[in-house]
C-alpha cells in the first residue's frame, strides 16, 4: 500500500498490477491520523465523514503522514489566524434546580452492533461499509 499527497488530497493506492485501487481523501475532510499497534505498526487515517483507513508504517509512508500532519497543522494554525472564520458562541447553561421531589427516571439505552465478514479476507467490518476496510471487496 502506497500513500501520496497530490493536489491537497491524500491518494493510497492498494492493491496489486491487475487490481489496482486509488483513493482519494481531501485533506480538509481529514480529521484524526494515529499510529497503532508495537509489533505491526499501522498508521490509522479518520475522515469527518466517519470513515477510517488502516496504512501499514513504512519509511515511505511516515514521511508522508508527517508532511499530512505539517499542511493539517499549518490550515488549524491559519483557521486561528484567520479573523474571519467562522466562530460559535458557547454559552454555559446551569441545571435547574428540581421542582419535584420525585427521583429522576433512568433510562437504559441498548446499541447493538452488527459486524460483516468479508468473504474475501474474513475481517469484520461495520454493517454501514459497502467495502471492505482491508480488501476493498464489496460486502
Amino acid at each position: 500500500m502506497k500513500i501520496s499527497i497530490e493536489g491537497g488530497r491524500l491518494v493510497i493506492e492498494s492493491g496489486a498490477l491487475l487490481s489496482k485501487k486509488t483513493q482519494e481523501i481531501p485533506i480538509p475532510q481529514i480529521r484524526k491520523i494515529s499510529k497503532e499497534g508495537m509489533i505491526l505498526n499501522t498508521w490509522t487515517v479518520s475522515t469527518t465523514g466517519g470513515r477510517w483507513y488502516k496504512l501499514p508504517s513504512t519509511p515511505a509512508n511516515d514521511s508522508v503522514i508527517s508532511q499530512l500532519r505539517a499542511i493539517m497543522d499549518g490550515q488549524n494554525q491559519a483557521q486561528l489566524r484567520n479573523p474571519s472564520a467562522p466562530s460559535f458562541n458557547v454559552q454555559m447553561i446551569q441545571p435547574q434546580s428540581p421542582q419535584s421531589n420525585q427521583p429522576p427516571q433512568i433510562q437504559r439505552i441498548e446499541k447493538e452492533v452488527v459486524k460483516l465478514r468479508c468473504a474475501h479476507c474474513r475481517t469484520l467490518n461495520p454493517d454501514t461499509n459497502q467495502t471492505c476496510l482491508n480488501c476493498g471487496a464489496r460486502l
